[in-house]
């Protein structure tokens, strides 16, 4: 009975150390995020993006690109995107941290916006725009992560606002999505379909005379374009060794 007694007990120690050594261990998370413009993606002939992508009302694809060659042919696709103007690659962050913590990036901006106070008193507030994103990768093996993600993309909404003591306020469109799935340490996953449309003012004309003080306005003209674009997110967790 005593026998008995001391390999359970020698089982469980070996389990808890072997808990406690996954819970020191670090895990290095790069992240990409590029924007593509849609309409000039189609002129070039890729539409891999548009196979993954969902509705609005539905969650966006996400999932892990095992075949190093679709890897490659996606990436290749977005380099020739870059060269011609069609996509810009908005942060590639590294982050590291620890196992069964999450880690956590935004790039994007801050709107400025005028808030009256109760006694006349005005200040400045700002809402945040852009791309969150949330990453909690939980180790299972040597070489196995539990990832759970979540992801953001907003923009300013000029379509919808509100006016705040004569300053005109846009709203934000938001897009968000959350998934949780086992990968291989060093697979990449692949966020897409997060899809947002808005209107840009440029303006057109003649070169040059357009340009001119005054009398531009008689060469040119602002209008109003509605460009649509699709945020591709590719995020590689990755165990680190130890030194």
């Amino acid at each position: 009975m005593l026998k008995y007694f001391k390999i359970i007990f020698l089982t469980t120690i070996a389990g808890f150390t072997s808990y406690v050594h996954a819970e020191e261990k670090l895990v290095q998370i790069a992240v990409e995020i590029v924007e593509v413009d849609t309409n000039l993606s189609h002129q070039f002939g890729i539409n891999w993006i548009d196979a993954i992508r969902a509705e609005e009302s539905s969650i966006p694809g996400v999932f892990a690109v095992g075949d190093f060659t679709r890897l490659t042919r996606i990436y290749a696709d977005l380099k020739l995107l870059m060269e011609k103007g069609a996509a810009d690659l908005l942060a590639n962050p590294k982050l590291v941290t620890k196992n069964n913590t999450t880690a956590s990036f935004n790039a994007g901006g801050e709107i400025p916006y005028i808030v009256a106070g109760a006694n006349g008193q005005v200040s400045v507030q700002f809402k945040k725009y852009g791309v969150v994103l949330e990453i909690k990768p939980v180790i299972k093996s040597e070489d196995s992560i539990d990832v759970e993600l979540k992801s953001e993309v907003s923009c300013p909404d000029e379509s919808v606002f509100v006016s705040l003591s004569g300053n005109i306020v846009p709203g934000i469109l938001s897009r968000s999505i959350s998934s949780e799935l086992n990968i291989k340490s060093g697979a990449t996953i692949t966020i897409a379909g997060l899809n947002q449309t808005r209107k840009e003012r440029i303006k057109v004309g003649v070169p040059l005379l357009a340009d001119i003080p005054v009398l531009g306005v008689l060469f040119g003209k602002n209008k109003i374009i509605t460009k649509k674009t699709s945020i591709v997110i590719f995020v590689t967790p990755t165990i680190l060794e130890e030194t």
